[in-house]
């Protein structure tokens, strides 16, 4: 999913990171008397070598999440958080 195509385009920019995690997490409500789920909570970790590489690192979480399929085929909210350290 958006992992998948982070580490894609990632490679393809050739950033230079030291580690990368995902983590998503669902909200489920229940709606009209039916379980629904009703947000997606997504979260990026990223670490970077050098501090020149973090507006590079930004450009390309933003891109992964506008290229993906699966999030823009779906119409509940997603929240996406990003964190980028230098190490």
């Amino acid at each position: 999913m958006l992992d998948d195509l982070f580490l894609s385009i990632a490679k393809n920019s050739k950033l230079n990171f030291i580690q990368f995690s995902f983590q998503s997490k669902g909200k489920l409500e229940e709606i009209v008397g039916k379980w629904l789920m009703s947000e997606i909570l997504l979260e990026h970790k990223l670490t970077i070598v050098d501090e020149k590489d973090r507006k590079k690192a930004e450009r390309i979480l933003q891109k992964s999440e506008a290229d993906c399929l699966i999030l823009n085929s779906i119409k509940l909210k997603v929240t996406l958080t990003s964190r980028i350290n230098i190490k």
